[in-house]
């Protein structure tokens, strides 16, 4: 079986959303603006093309179409939302 694709989704205060790849980050806080904070304290800053950390690690932003999450998280149930 192969491995799952990881990503990660963020929407700001406007309702827009940014999709990131994401293989190995896991993100446990977002100001809904600019900054999430990964579990091992990392601060990842948003830009438009990419998700950046601190040390400079980046994450390539991924073309996505907006759908409802309760869709989504009930064909995936595995599926973790952060708030």
């Amino acid at each position: 079986m192969a491995a799952p694709f990881r990503f990660v989704v963020l929407t700001d205060r406007s309702g827009a959303n940014r999709v990131y790849a994401a293989p190995a980050a896991e993100l446990v806080k977002w100001d809904r603006d600019r900054t999430a904070v990964g579990a091992d304290g990392t601060t990842w800053t948003v830009y438009e093309d990419r998700l950046q950390a601190s040390a400079g690690e980046t994450l390539a932003r991924l073309p996505a179409h907006r759908a409802f999450w309760f869709g989504w998280y009930s064909a995936y149930p595995r599926t973790r939302l952060v708030r």
